[in-house]
């Protein structure tokens, strides 16, 4: 079975190869060791707290890695906490699967407020 901090790693390591950028070099912007980000890397750490994972997200520029950590990105934390309706609409979403291409839909609509 994988493990979370497998997928974690792996997704990691191929965002920041992708910036061309080395173990080293990402360490250092995130006033880690680079055998910190090896071990990351490899799985065998954790993912690491929500804070360290969203500077990887913005130093990589990707958002993803936030989602594959399972972190709460700040600004939907306090719109969760100000919105039953949102609460609501994110808790269904999350026990059912829906086709993809009602997710594009829904996408777009929010995307598009203007027509609302």
């Amino acid at each position: 079975m994988t493990k979370m901090s497998d997928v974690f790693g792996a997704a990691l390591r191929m965002a920041r190869t992708r910036k061309n950028m080395t173990q080293r070099d990402l360490a250092e912007r995130l006033g880690v060791d680079h055998t910190y980000i090896s071990k990351i890397e490899h799985g065998s750490m954790p993912v690491p707290s929500g804070a360290l994972v969203f500077l990887m997200a913005s130093i990589l520029e990707e958002d993803g890695l936030v989602m594959l950590a399972g972190k709460v990105p700040p600004g939907l934390k306090k719109m969760l906490e100000g919105n039953p309706h949102f609460c609501e609409l994110i808790y269904e979403l999350s026990h059912k699967r829906l086709p993809d291409e009602l997710y594009q839909v829904l996408t777009a609509v929010v995307m598009d407020n203007n027509s609302l």
